[in-house]
């Protein structure tokens, strides 16, 4: 492997959900991290032990740890059983080695976006990791702009961070939490909202808490993950008079789409 590509980087810590979904922590062996916007994206890679090729297997991942944290950054990843990548990330132990790319980038920021517009932070799966990064990052909720986070899952067990999220929605009077699952176990006994996001999004919006209801006018929604999800819920803004967002035309739907 060419010094370009070196093993740079070491885990420093994991959390494992369940064995298909981990929080992953890594660190540079030499350099700190470098300043990112919340909402970006780094890149992780590991050897392709079949390949001459001196190129990792790379895949780039959402950051979820806030930009002010400087001894690691934090991915939120699920096992993808037949991808190229992840098996081989969630074999890594802490202190083993891992290249990650010195550069971290990405448009999906809540750069331009007037202070005074309220967000509505729509995350599937993993695509809730952008989120936490602005949440911890940003102190959304803190004051004036209102911010609600809805992170839609299959099951009950693939609710990360959840902790966090209702200890922070407790502590800011702006902040709210909203977790919807599209297939509770009977054992979960679930009694929040169930079905996928785009589907109950009438529901969803019932339950932004925010004393006005959200509009193009008054908010931003932002869609990250299953990219059904995001052309579903476009879909539905735009026929609510949203407008879908560029760096040319500004708009009120910014999107990310994870695969």
């Amino acid at each position: 492997m060419t010094d370009k590509y070196a093993l740079n980087a070491v885990v420093v810590d994991r959390i494992d959900y369940h064995p298909s979904l981990m929080r992953l922590r890594v660190a540079y062996k030499e350099g700190v991290i470098p300043d990112f916007k919340p909402g970006q994206f780094g890149t992780l890679g590991l050897p392709d032990p079949d390949s001459d090729n001196p190129r990792p297997i790379r895949r780039a991942y959402s950051i979820a740890s806030a930009n002010h944290q400087k001894d690691f950054v934090e991915y939120f990843i699920t096992l993808v059983e037949d991808g190229a990548l992840t098996p081989k990330l969630f074999n890594l132990k802490i202190g083993d080695s891992v290249w990650m790319a010195p550069k971290i980038t990405g448009f999906f920021t809540l750069e331009g976006v007037d202070p005074n517009q309220n967000l509505v932070l729509i995350g599937t799966g993993t695509g809730l990791a952008p989120y936490i990064s602005m949440v911890e990052s940003l102190g959304l909720g803190k004051e004036g702009q209102k911010t609600t986070v809805v992170h839609g899952v299959r099951h009950c067990k693939d609710l990360g961070y959840v902790e966090e999220l209702n200890s922070l929605s407790n502590e800011r009077d702006g902040l709210f939490y909203l977790p919807v699952v599209s297939r509770p176990e009977e054992k979960d006994k679930w009694n929040g909202l169930c079905g996928r996001v785009q589907v109950c999004w009438e529901k969803v919006k019932s339950k932004v808490d925010w004393g006005t209801e959200p509009t193009p006018e008054n908010t931003h929604i932002y869609l990250c993950g299953n990219p059904q999800m995001v052309i579903d819920m476009t879909k539905l803004l735009e026929e609510e008079g949203y407008r879908a967002h560029s760096r040319k035309e500004p708009g009120q739907i910014h999107v990310e789409k994870y695969w």
